[in-house]
């Protein structure tokens, strides 16, 4: 929700920030239609770090598991 300086909801502003997302949108879809590719550098970021904390996980559980005292 947009705010203004008051706190109080503004309509007027809620209206620009959907105008500015609709024009962010429309530009990324004729950047498309253009043939640039899209942004994926930083979602295989992502992508790596998930794959690398998977294969550290089962590592990790099993020094848990070995300190527990029952």
């Amino acid at each position: 929700m947009v705010y203004s300086i008051s706190g109080h909801p503004n309509i007027y502003k809620l209206i620009e920030h959907i105008k500015a997302e609709q024009d962010h949108t429309e530009q990324l879809i004729a950047r498309f239609n253009a043939g640039k590719q899209t942004a994926v550098s930083s979602r295989n970021k992502y992508i790596q770090v998930t794959r690398r904390l998977a294969a550290l996980l089962p590592t990790f559980l099993r020094g848990v598991a070995h300190n527990i005292e029952l």
